[in-house]
């Protein structure tokens, strides 16, 4: 009898995998743990279910192709019958460097004066490059597009609900610093959004986190600081956390 009772508690569990990355974790001295919409979300659904399984797999400088690997393989670990399933990544893919990857990795090699020398330099001129077209990414948008469609195709064999986490807006003094970063933003938004139209299952759900943030912004007369940190440009308030927690569960049934 207690051995059906544990079968038929796991049988009935809910099942929900997160995956995203540092915009969902906490940060000291904006944002605490208990405000992150991750957060919100577990006890909001423990208040309705006892049993269920929660996995947050959000982490820094997490790039969609870290994030789906990891994806494939939990799939080896909790099963492929889930519920609901978060993606909430793009900063770490989209942001506009003024130099290239192999660049980067040679300057993190390099010692002492002559490290910081060339890491000044890059900063300094870090507009000018961009400004004049001097832009690599992480992720380019082909394989963001390829990989994040192939992600959803495969979630959808396995999810009964999908809730995908755009890229909020940035302020005035980040686009400064990192021009054409608003555009990239908007670009990798729009890959986004055009995967989950030509996707075209209701079980998808998109967080637009960028309209809602710029409506918000319009309706309440607000700032965006408010919605972003002022000191880095992309990382969200716990007012942002707020609305995307509300915005899962006006569609979220379990």
């Amino acid at each position: 009898m207690l051995e059906f009772f544990c079968l038929n508690m796991i049988e009935n569990s809910i099942k929900i995998r997160i995956y995203g990355d540092s915009l969902g974790l906490p940060r000291i001295g904006h944002v605490k743990n208990e405000e992150r919409y991750i957060t919100l979300l577990e006890k909001f659904i423990r208040q309705k279910h006892q049993n269920i399984e929660y996995l947050d797999r959000t982490r820094i400088n997490s790039t969609v192709t870290y994030l789906h690997r990891w994806y494939v393989e939990d799939n080896a670990y909790f099963g492929k019958n889930n519920d609901i399933l978060i993606i909430h990544c793009g900063i770490c893919d989209c942001a506009p460097r003024p130099i290239p990857p192999k660049l980067r990795g040679f300057i993190s090699t390099l010692k002492g004066t002559l490290r910081e020398i060339a890491i000044k330099l890059v900063k300094k001129n870090r507009a000018r490059l961009q400004k004049n077209n001097f832009i690599w990414r992480t992720t380019e948008p082909s394989i963001f597009l390829e990989t994040y469609t192939n992600w959803i195709i495969e979630a959808l064999k396995s999810f009964k609900q999908i809730y995908i986490v755009n890229i909020a807006p940035t302020n005035e003094a980040t686009e400064k610093h990192s021009p054409s970063l608003t555009a990239s933003i908007e670009q990798y938004n729009t890959i986004i959004a055009g995967i989950i139209s030509t996707t075209n299952n209701t079980n998808i759900h998109l967080i637009d986190i960028y309209k809602n943030i710029n409506d918000e912004i319009i309706s309440q007369n607000s700032h965006i600081n408010q919605y972003i940190l002022e000191e880095d440009g992309h990382h969200i308030t716990p007012k942002t956390h707020q609305i995307i927690f509300n915005k899962i569960i006006e569609t979220i049934n379990i």
